[in-house]
């Protein structure tokens, strides 16, 4: 079991359904293990009123995710295999989701839904299975890099060195969708035209808000907002940085290379690193996507069977492939418990899924691990973007995306961790400061794209601090103070 005595990184809370987040969790057990012979460590999860935890041991994690990294990215031949894997694999899903868009309205009978659902489970579990690997190798990579590094770099260096040489040269899908929209907003010349653009818009990237908890169908009107009070000289400029991130974020690494002589090996091998993370992110937005169409088999679902949507996210992957398949249902107590208390436990060889007093029991641990009563006014983090240097704002603590609430601009955003569904609040965001998370985290990638500062792992900002105060963040030694 995970031991809770020892060091332990946590991921979450977010906001989540079990339908979307299973495919995920029964891969990162038995299934990645099976297929390429590396495997995830044990891993414990708390799921509770739509919200999810994730607890491992670091020394595990970071023992698995190198071997992963040294078996599957470092060689050329490898990393070509399940690159190329991870490419097929999504083709046959893209495949799977046109023949739904066309077909599902003619599916009239159990039957014939059953058959979709069965390829779709197949197509996503083998698309999770290859994705997991950089996924795993990434958690690893900066302990990996920094042993690499040791001896070459100064002590007081590596921090910023490992920012500028893990920093992905691709763009995020928000970074790209973003270049996307300013640069329609520039070519339209007039009102009618812009409305066009911003349908064929919309239609590429309607799914871009989605996450772990469901999808928002965002519409033409949602991304003129964004586009409300914007200048076209302004929207240049930021066409221009944009465009303009990827050359800087390699001219920046090849200076760093060339100023403590580490050769073009270590170069090659910090490019390697950071297109796995961006990778990482690459494969964030075809889940999205992907759950576009999940849903839509899901209500088709809820229609034939008499199923409420909301009873039907409660089902993992395996479940709602077998209600299909052999009319399993999940009785209304195991609903109900499942939303009250869920422990997940996945291992190299099975996961679980309880509601029992004895999983309640074995997760309490866990969830007192950052409960302890503090009292300060200095909170210390992890440096993962020093943005533009140090500031002073208000805090904005977001503990969900979801709640409806909003940050003006140049507040500073608190939250436990962000996921993607943070990024419309952090655009808005001076800084970002966030309970867990490490130099690969999401706060940390975006930030740094939005060059703005950012220190994750505080373990008790969301505790400590409360909306409206003020604080000043040292962005050289990691330093959070409560004015």
């Amino acid at each position: 079991m995970v031991n809770p005595k020892k060091p332990i990184e946590q991921w979450g809370p977010i906001d989540a359904v079990i339908l979307y987040m299973s495919f995920w969790f029964h891969n990162v057990g038995p299934g990645i293990t099976k297929k390429w012979d590396v495997s995830w460590p044990e891993l414990l999860a708390y799921f509770k009123d739509r919200r999810i935890t994730y607890y491992w041991e670091r020394a595990s994690m970071q023992r698995e995710g190198e071997n992963a990294l040294r078996a599957w990215l470092i060689p050329k031949s490898k990393f070509k295999k399940i690159h190329n894997e991870y490419l097929k694999t999504w083709k046959g899903c893209l495949s799977l989701e046109k023949w739904i868009d066309i077909n599902l309205n003619d599916v009239h009978d159990k039957n014939g839904l059953a058959s979709l659902v069965q390829q779709t489970y197949e197509c996503f579990t083998d698309f999770w299975n290859v994705s997991l690997i950089f996924e795993e190798s990434n958690y690893a990579a900066p302990r990996y890099m920094e042993k690499r590094l040791k001896g070459k770099i100064p002590p007081q260096n590596m921090a910023n060195a490992l920012e500028v040489l893990l920093t992905p040269e691709k763009l995020s899908f928000h970074q790209q969708e973003e270049l996307e929209l300013f640069k329609l907003y520039v070519k339209a010349k007039n009102k009618k035209q812009l409305d066009v653009l911003l349908g064929r818009h919309t239609k590429k990237w309607h799914w871009v808000d989605n996450s772990y908890l469901g999808c928002k169908h965002l519409k033409p009107r949602d991304f003129s907002k964004r586009l409300k009070g914007i200048s076209r000289s302004w929207a240049k400029s930021k066409i221009q940085n944009i465009e303009q991130y990827g050359k800087n974020t390699l001219k920046k690494k090849q200076q760093l290379v060339k100023r403590f002589k580490l050769g073009a090996h270590m170069l090659e091998l910090a490019q390697l690193i950071s297109y796995s993370i961006w990778w990482q992110d690459d494969r964030k937005a075809k889940t999205w996507q992907a759950h576009s169409f999940i849903e839509k088999l899901a209500k088709k679902t809820s229609t034939l069977y008499s199923m409420p949507l909301k009873d039907l996210a409660l089902y993992n992957a395996e479940e709602f492939f077998n209600l299909h398949t052999y009319g399993r249902k999940l009785s209304p107590l195991a609903l109900k418990n499942r939303l009250a208390h869920t422990v997940i436990n996945t291992t190299p060889r099975r996961y679980t899924m309880k509601s029992d007093k004895r999983s309640k029991s074995m997760i309490k641990p866990f969830l007192l691990l950052n409960t302890k009563s503090v009292t300060t006014n200095i909170i210390t983090g992890t440096v993962v973007s020093k943005g533009k240097g140090s500031v002073t704002g208000k805090i904005k603590i977001i503990l969900s995306p979801h709640n409806g609430e909003k940050i003006r601009p140049g507040d500073i955003l608190v939250a436990p961790m962000t996921s993607p569904d943070y990024v419309p609040l952090m655009r808005q965001a001076k800084a970002i400061l966030t309970d867990f998370g490490g130099l690969m985290s999401h706060a940390a990638v975006i930030s740094r794209e939005l060059n703005i500062p950012c220190i994750v792992n505080t373990k008790i900002a969301t505790q400590i601090l409360k909306d409206g105060d003020r604080v000043t963040i040292n962005t050289e030694s990691g330093i959070i103070t409560k004015l």
